[in-house]
């Protein structure tokens, strides 16, 4: 099995804030290490939601050629982060292709992100 870096999709078991429960869904994994590993949702849906959550979606073009079955953007809006204990559960998917990453990048330092560690 590939180890997650720095670029990928995987699929994750999320949790939501509001209440215990959560859904598998696609990540884009912004920073891997030992301990931690940092990430943006992935979401197909984006036009029941407000203009306010939208202005943070970032459509990913190549969304085939990264592994996603549908149109899809990176949820900008909560970078999350979590302890790095071996029992995560990623499965990979695919990469972001240079075109993509370079739009979510744009993306990031418009919203005053430090993108530096995401490059690596």
């Amino acid at each position: 099995m590939k180890k997650i870096t720095n670029r990928d999709v995987a699929m994750c078991y999320v949790k939501f804030i509001q209440n215990n429960k959560g859904k598998k869904r696609p990540i884009f994994v912004i920073d891997s290490n030992e301990d931690d590993l940092t990430f943006f949702n992935i979401t197909s849906k984006y036009s029941e939601k407000s203009d306010k959550i939208r202005e943070k979606y970032v459509p990913l073009f190549d969304w085939k050629d990264e592994g996603l079955s549908k149109p899809s953007y990176v949820d900008l809006n909560t970078a999350i982060k979590l302890k790095n204990n071996g029992k995560l559960g990623f499965k990979f998917i695919g990469e972001l292709t240079e075109k993509d990453i370079n739009n979510v990048n744009n993306s990031l330092k418009e919203f005053g992100y430090d993108i530096t560690e995401f490059n690596n």
